[in-house]
């Protein structure tokens, strides 16, 4: 299994908490606060870490090499590579720190994005890049070299697929329930308790589950989830602590994307 820790750095400080927005943290409270989770990980073994998309202190983070080269591989001591978040190197265009899409792949590679996620900008520009001389075939080299002795520390020319058989008992390890049903309840917030609803009673006679993804298994497991699960829904759940009351689910509207992704204009939609 190879971890891979992101999104580097300080994604979640995005101004408005709006995904992609700018970030502006001072240096110290960059170092305090969101550096040590990052160097925990590094030291725990992490094998990649993921370049986020938004601007850093007015510098996108995936173009930035103080942020990937002098930070995360000097200062930090990583030793694997660095994958952009998806688009995140053509995104460089739309910040207007590329001029265009080769422009952005050399910059992405300079800063020290060793991989591209889903933009194919690297395959696309970079043997132009190299051809015109824009590119030295350093970095190049560097950045094969980077992905392939992590696949070397994971086996992966031994055995390419792993071991199938063993996928069972690492999905479903209990260690894993406990340390995310933990993580879970430590990270929820409860913004205001009307009336003091909270926690139902246990003599409930009637509850009501309101909403689109009460009753989605695939929502309960996450979006990234290739492998079925034995997540339980709220719905079910629901209805297993309160059997002796009548649960009713209206599903109520759907969820529906309001806002632009970077890749949408390039896939027309």
């Amino acid at each position: 299994v190879l971890t891979s820790v992101k999104h580097f750095a300080a994604y979640g400080a995005a101004d408005g908490g709006r995904d992609y927005d700018s970030v502006y943290v001072p240096e110290v409270q960059l170092r305090n606060v969101y550096l040590p989770p990052f160097q925990a990980a590094i030291d725990a073994g992490a094998g990649t870490v993921m370049s986020a998309y938004m601007t850093l202190n007015d510098v996108p983070a995936s173009g930035n090499r103080w942020l990937l080269r002098d930070l995360l591989r000097g200062e930090m001591g990583f030793k694997g590579f660095v994958i952009s978040d998806a688009f995140a190197v053509q995104s460089l265009q739309n910040h207007g720190f590329a001029a265009d899409n080769a422009d952005a792949a050399r910059r992405g590679l300079d800063a020290g994005v060793t991989m591209d996620m889903a933009s194919n900008s690297y395959l696309r520009q970079l043997p132009g890049l190299l051809k015109a001389g824009r590119v030295p075939m350093r970095q190049v080299d560097d950045a094969v070299r980077e992905v392939l002795s992590v696949k070397l520390r994971l086996g992966l020319f031994e055995q390419p697929y792993g071991a199938p058989e063993r996928k069972a008992a690492v999905f479903n390890d209990p260690a894993h329930r406990a340390a995310t049903r933990e993580a879970a309840q430590r990270s929820m917030v409860l913004l205001r308790n009307e009336g003091g609803a909270l926690p139902l009673a246990a003599g409930l006679k009637h509850i009501a589950v309101i909403g689109p993804l009460a009753d989605s298994g695939e929502d309960i497991l996450g979006s990234w989830t290739v492998e079925k699960g034995e997540g339980v829904t709220v719905l079910a759940g629901i209805r297993a602590r309160w059997p002796q009351a009548r649960v009713t689910h209206v599903r109520g509207g759907d969820m529906q994307r309001a806002y632009p992704l970077p890749w949408d204009a390039d896939q027309g939609k």
